[in-house]
């Protein structure tokens, strides 16, 4: 970005010469704008260094190897700062077992800052396997502003230490072990806060800070506002610069080796932001031969010979997807189709979710600032096509099959801003307040035991609020959401395809991708992601794919 700005101002000041000679006697002006655009880069020179850029390159936590080590990478010596270990692993607690995260960094090529960090990731994963008959793997790829040192690391952290502590609810302790995925998220430093208590009790659990609070910024507010200016940036990383071969092969690599080994371990992939539209650029690809590796394909088989979902994931989760919903087009197509395959067989768990892709209504980042950034991209030739309605985007109606959607339409929209994709909402529910976990059972507590049997859950209280009610719904009950699902071109609305119906039922509501719109008071905007009560979403949504894809579709026996 800055090789780019001394380059052009290079080149303006090269072109100020030759225009100078081609006006003679207005020299003075000319140098003069030379001279402005020159200050202005070493003011922007100047800001910069000030400021801090973000590591690039460089693992910032590099695995140590000393000697000869063959197959197996040793954790980190225990005087080691936290803040520089490439493993991290809890105190013992005083009930249950002790959680722990590993580290694996790439370069903005998508290729490792570090090959050990993967190797150590993976042979940690086998090596939990093996010690623990209930094992949950949490991988979780940051987005915009974070890297392997911001404050993602510790709200990760306490997720894995909430998940730790309330999944013991029935028979034995789960031991629970995240692996934070990482990239140059951020050109400027990150902004932290070490002053919150989730700081200082992960901290705690540590035994020390799990961050390096050197690398964070100086001056936190100004970073943020100045990093605003990194949004093409940093979008370009994972759109259209980071292969993904490696950042796939640790993912396929973790999970399949948890799963090997213990097939009921359960694997949870998270992914936020631009992280979310990383993992569409490369995860989703990496999956699509297995999922059709699983279709029937007209041979006469038994439903108990095929998974609906034979993938090594149990959860795949985006949260406020910065991804561009052409890419959330083709996938929750290909599942469509994945679903159907599976249906036709009757197999248990036929359209069970394993992908969702959670958007929050007060996320104005992907609402509205992605919308205002990517205006013109109808003017780029690769998107001016246009679909037909009647091809699977608009539900029958008077005219809706010569309907034309602009291909840039799907561009200029994230996935939870698209009413075209969106096939599920979070709603408040009217259950009975007898109905409602009090203390000292948790909401998480709660989501774990219940979600699964009802697709309702609970979030804690926010801001003196009381703790609230959800229910995952379609098609939705209030006017809000009902207005978002309206296609709107002209004068004319139409509705989406998921509104069809059949027979009274809405046949194209069940695909193994649920995109899902909730309200600002889960997540209330972009990097509201570690809120208590998006955590209690995240642990609802996870105990509902696994609940889910143990039913039979209607009609087996």
């Amino acid at each position: 970005m800055l090789l780019f700005r001394i380059v052009f101002v290079v080149l303006l000041t090269g072109l100020a010469g030759v225009v100078d000679r081609i006006f003679a006697g207005h020299w003075p002006n000319l140098l003069c704008v030379s001279v402005v655009l020159l200050l202005t880069l070493f003011v922007s020179f100047a800001l910069t260094w000030y400021l801090g850029n973000a590591s690039r390159g460089v693992a910032l936590r590099k695995v140590v190897v000393v000697g000869d080590v063959g197959d197996s990478l040793p954790d980190p010596p225990a005087a080691m700062p936290n803040a520089q270990k490439w493993y991290i692993e809890s105190t013992s607690p005083k009930q249950g077992l002790p959680h722990s995260c590993s580290f694996v960094e790439f370069d903005e090529r998508g290729d490792y800052l570090d090959f050990h960090q993967h190797k150590h990731a993976y042979g940690k994963v086998l090596a939990l396997a093996k010690e623990n008959e209930h094992l949950i793997v949490v991988m979780f790829l940051h987005g915009w502003r974070n890297n392997g040192q911001s404050g993602n690391v510790v709200d990760f952290n306490e997720f894995l230490h909430q998940l730790a502590t309330n999944t013991d609810v029935n028979g034995p302790h789960h031991r629970v072990h995240g692996i934070y995925l990482s990239w140059r998220g951020a050109c400027l430093k990150h902004a932290i806060d070490p002053s919150g208590e989730t700081f200082r009790q992960v901290a705690q659990r540590y035994g020390g800070d799990v961050v390096d609070l050197g690398q964070a910024a100086r001056f936190p507010t100004l970073n943020e506002r100045l990093e605003t200016f990194s949004y093409f940036d940093r979008k370009s990383v994972p759109e259209h610069l980071s292969s993904g071969t490696s950042l796939s092969r640790t993912i396929m690599t973790c999970a399949h080796v948890a799963k090997r080994f213990r097939s009921r371990c359960h694997v949870f992939l998270i992914g936020h932001s631009f992280g979310g539209l990383m993992l569409e650029r490369t995860f989703q690809n990496a999956t699509i031969g297995e999922l059709i590796m699983a279709w029937p394909f007209s041979q006469e088989v038994s439903s108990e010979d095929v998974k609906a979902n034979p993938l090594p994931f149990d959860t795949v989760l985006l949260v406020n997807s910065a991804a561009p919903s052409i890419y959330a087009k083709q996938f929750q197509s290909l599942l469509a189709g994945h679903g159907h395959a599976m249906f036709r067989y009757k197999v248990v768990g036929a359209n069970s979710p394993v992908f969702f892709s959670l958007t929050s209504s007060g996320d104005w980042a992907t609402g509205k600032i992605h919308r205002l950034a990517n205006t013109f991209c109808f003017l780029l030739p690769t998107l001016r096509r246009k679909h037909r309605g009647d091809d699977f985007i608009l539900a029958s109606a008077a005219g809706s099959k010569d309907v034309l959607i602009p291909q840039s339409y799907y561009y200029r929209h994230t996935p939870g801003h698209n009413p075209l994709l969106v096939n599920r909402f979070i709603e408040e529910s009217k259950i009975p307040a007898s109905d409602v976990p009090v203390a000292p059972i948790s909401q998480l507590r709660a989501n774990l035991l219940n979600s699964g049997k009802t697709l309702a859950f609970g979030t804690s209280p926010r801001n003196g609020e009381p703790a609230k009610q959800w229910r995952i719904n379609f098609p939705p009950d209030t006017d809000a959401f009902k207005d978002f699902s309206q296609y709107k071109t002209g004068s004319q609305t139409y509705l989406p395809v998921v509104w069809e119906q059949k027979a009274g039922v809405y046949a194209y509501k069940d695909t193994a991708y649920w995109i899902i719109r909730c309200t600002k008071e889960i997540i209330k905007d972009h990097n509201d992601i570690w809120s208590q009560q998006a955590i209690d979403t995240y642990v609802a949504l996870y105990i509902i794919s696994l609940a889910l894809r143990e039913q039979k579709p209607d009609g087996a026996s």
